[in-house]
């Protein structure tokens, strides 16, 4: 593996619409402007990708792959060796939180194998937020053992966590457009809205991997970053 491409870690995704309404919402609202289509994976696929190869290990016997990151299959015996290959050699690393065993192995060796700069923890959203609340406070206890500085224990509206050069945590707070702000970004640049609000809200972090500004057509990121038409971090469109 090279070392330009980008990993996807973490436990296999939960959040993957059925295939026939996949289907029909690609044939029918081909546009690109509906959030429901589209996996939180896909998403970080689509803005990643424009960075380096995004790729993740694929679920055994899995007969479809999952859309989003690019799979590779290795057997059971091998995938910590084949992790800690990518892990090693990695231009950025997102980890998905989760639980299970699989993913604290994982979780270890990227604290061992990886510059904390190019880490980006993703939390991803659950249908009741109590449970993802629960969800994330189990992950952050078993965590605190291998990490030097705790992670956010409340972290709001944030979905992302990146880090420092001594791996201490800083939660990125969401980035949720009014519909005022994103119907101008929509009409110049097509992009479907979460695309838009996770770019915005992670830009920080793929300036850093990127190692120039991030460039998304139609979007000035730098009156988002300065705060002259800040999105919002409450108010849902």
């Amino acid at each position: 593996m090279t070392a330009n491409r980008l990993c996807f870690c973490g436990p296999f995704s939960r959040d993957k619409p059925q295939f026939w309404y996949r289907l029909y919402r690609r044939i029918f609202w081909s546009g690109g402007y509906f959030q429901e289509v589209y996996t939180s994976e896909e998403i970080l696929a689509d803005i990643l990708s424009t960075i380096g190869p995004f790729v993740a290990l694929g679920m055994p016997g899995e007969r479809v792959a999952t859309p989003g990151a690019a799979r590779s299959y290795v057997d059971d015996s091998e995938w910590q060796t084949e992790i800690h290959t990518w892990l090693r050699k990695a231009q950025a690393v997102v980890f998905q939180v989760g639980d299970g065993e699989g993913v604290w192995r994982e979780f270890q060796m990227l604290v061992r194998d990886c510059v904390p700069q190019t880490v980006l923890l993703f939390v991803p959203s659950f249908a009741d937020e109590r449970e993802r609340a629960q969800h994330y406070a189990r992950f952050r206890l078993k965590v605190a053992s291998v990490l030097p500085h705790p992670l956010p224990g409340d972290l709001g509206s944030s979905v992302f966590i990146s880090f420092d050069g001594d791996w201490q945590p800083r939660a990125l707070p969401f980035a949720r457009l009014s519909l005022r702000q994103y119907i101008p970004i929509a009409l110049r640049s097509r992009q479907y809205k979460s695309f838009v609000e996770i770019v915005v809200s992670i830009a920080p972090f793929l300036r850093k991997v990127a190692g120039s500004e991030v460039v998304l057509p139609g979007v000035d990121l730098e009156r988002f970053s300065e705060g002259g038409d800040a999105p919002s971090e409450r108010g849902r469109s």
